[in-house]
């Protein structure tokens, strides 16, 4: 919308979170001869930063990163604080009692690292020792939610943090097999707050972000660097809140 209302057309690519993508769509909009570049790199691309930071050192026109960032690179960054978004996630649950929190992860995405560490902070705040037999490995997607709903339903746990919606479905499709109900036997909390409207009545918490608010900012950056009315980069981080739906 903002790009439109300022007589730009917005070109969309995907990566597939793979590097070598990210590589060769930067050479394609570039080709286009496109006047600025919000990027969000892949996840690949956090294995590889030197490459993907090099890349972007070359570029002859502005760009920003978005959600995902390095902090290592001086350029202009809008994202959110993924690790403290997390952190008062799993605060709330230790604030109403809980003690035995599971966690599904992600590490291997970037954003997902840092909802792991917001997981670790808050039980270290609270002097829980922390059982890492509690963490289950997810990669983002249903079906690993649904994997580690399988492995948690035997662990002696009363909530979960599941770091995304998509995992939270998978989640709740494999305890309701089981007959387990939220918030019944398990309270849980999940990450990005998209879901809601297709859960049927199942009250689920989630850390909400203000994508639009991110997107607008992003863009009203960038026009400025562009139209050189800001010359050194500038950083924007946003904080989180939790929508509560139950405990």
């Amino acid at each position: 919308m903002q790009c439109r209302m300022h007589g730009y057309t917005l070109i969309i690519v995907n990566s597939n979170d793979q590097f070598e993508n990210d590589i060769a769509l930067l050479d394609l909009l570039l080709s286009r001869a496109v006047e600025g570049i919000f990027l969000i790199p892949a996840s690949e691309s956090w294995l590889k930063k030197p490459e993907l930071i090099e890349k972007l050192k070359q570029l002859t026109v502005p760009y920003i990163l978005l959600d995902r960032v390095f902090s290592d690179l001086s350029c202009d960054k809008v994202w959110f604080d993924n690790e403290y978004g997390a952190y008062i996630a799993v605060k709330y649950l230790l604030e109403n009692g809980h003690r035995k929190i599971a966690c599904i992860a992600s590490s291997s995405f970037i954003n997902g690292q840092f909802r792991l560490n917001g997981y670790l902070r808050a039980l270290k705040e609270f002097n829980i020792p922390i059982d890492y037999n509690n963490i289950v490995t997810g990669d983002y997607k249903k079906e690993s939610g649904y994997l580690a709903g399988q492995k948690i339903i035997n662990k002696d746990v009363t909530a979960i943090f599941i770091t995304n919606d998509m995992m939270a479905l998978g989640f709740i499709h494999s305890i309701y097999e089981k007959n387990k109900k939220i918030p019944d036997d398990y309270s849980v909390i999940s990450y990005d707050n998209t879901i809601y409207p297709y859960l049927f009545g199942v009250e689920l918490s989630s850390v909400k972000q203000d994508v639009k608010k991110l997107s607008e900012t992003a863009f009203k950056q960038l026009f400025q660097k562009y139209k050189k009315k800001i010359l050194l980069p500038k950083i924007l981080v946003y904080s989180l809140n939790l929508s509560q739906e139950q405990v």
